[in-house]
């Protein structure tokens, strides 16, 4: 008789609603934590793939954040402008004189969130060392120097700039954005990732620094003009070529966040090992097209 009064409280807790509703309650709160935790766990996938995925913005130094020259005519400029530096290198005897690109500090810093910044000069690396201590000493703005020195001769016996020089892989290009005022020295690597920056010219008529030879170059290479923004008062440039490179940034994350949810809705892993071929279908270049 015992076990059929237990039996039947049983059957009256079942039936009774105020019972349904604590074990509904409890379902839910149960339904509801896993699906934070299952939001939290994509969360961080995102970031990662975002991480690995981080576009890698290639700058050049000279006529793109500052212009230097080594011309001695360049002292009377620098005794009446306060903003030239002037510096000599170690075992040298001529002075640099480098004048920094208007607002190109708050530049580099709105760029830095969002993309790993990377050095690629013609200079040698003491130069380049100098001209991004000058730029920001307080700040690790750059995730690394490529310099003269780091380049390889081409058939003509010509320094080149390649991406070959900056990255151990070449298919890291898919990620790579190029910010440069002259498209000549990535002819091996071609331009298709090139952001063709307007030379900043301030010591006009003076000689200027690491200035590489001008490689020859077919007629339809000097037509085809796809710097942007056009000409405007050099005060506000960087503002609006910064505009550009965060609007390059947030169609390329856009489409990596988008190319994560369908991989979800299909129940695709979206982390795969780092030493495999990447899933997500990006590539910088495409997107740099379309503009």
């Amino acid at each position: 008789n015992i076990k059929m009064n237990d039996e039947d409280d049983e059957g009256d807790d079942l039936n009774d609603p105020r019972k349904t509703y604590d074990i509904r309650a409890a379902l839910s709160k149960q339904e509801e934590a896993l699906k934070e935790q299952q939001e939290q766990k994509w969360k961080k996938e995102e970031e990662e793939v975002l991480q690995r995925y981080k576009i890698q913005l290639v700058i050049d130094i000279d006529h793109t954040l500052v212009h230097s020259t080594t011309d001695p005519q360049a002292e009377e400029i620098y005794k009446k402008e306060a903003d030239i530096e002037k510096f000599y290198l170690p075992g040298q005897a001529q002075a640099y004189y480098v004048k920094r690109r208007p607002g190109v500090h708050d530049f580099l810093l709105g760029l830095l969130p969002f993309f790993d910044l990377l050095i690629c000069t013609m200079g040698t690396r003491p130069y380049a060392e100098r001209i991004t201590d000058m730029l920001d000493s307080s700040t690790n703005l750059f995730k690394k120097i490529t310099s003269r020195e780091d380049y390889a001769m081409n058939e003509s016996g010509i320094k080149e700039k390649t991406l070959l020089n900056i990255f151990e892989q070449q298919e890291t290009s898919y990620k790579v954005l190029i910010l440069d005022d002259r498209e000549d020295v990535w002819k091996s690597s071609g331009t298709s990732n090139l952001i063709k920056i307007e030379p900043y010219m301030f010591f006009e008529g003076l000689h200027d620094s690491n200035l590489p030879p001008i490689l020859p170059s077919s007629i339809q290479d000097y037509l085809r003009h796809h710097s942007f923004p056009p000409i405007i008062p050099e005060s506000s440039y960087l503002n609006i070529m910064s505009t550009i490179l965060l609007n390059l940034h947030q169609r390329y994350t856009t489409s990596i966040k988008n190319q994560l949810v369908s991989m979800r809705n299909n129940n695709t892993s979206t982390n795969p090992p780092s030493d495999q071929q990447p899933e997500i279908q990006i590539d910088i270049k495409e997107i740099l097209s379309e503009r």
